[in-house]
């Protein structure tokens, strides 16, 4: 369980990236889902 503040880099290089399903709001529920359940704050 993460406990603290957090910051994620999230990327996404070509646009194709972002069609495939790996664009940056898939990345940052990805973040979400691993902090998930700590006592955590994603600050950036």
């Amino acid at each position: 369980m993460a406990d603290g503040r957090f910051i994620s880099y999230l990327r996404v290089s070509i646009e194709r990236q972002g069609q495939s399903g790996l664009g940056v709001e898939a990345q940052r529920r990805a973040v979400e889902g691993f902090l998930n359940g700590g006592n955590w704050q994603l600050v950036a």
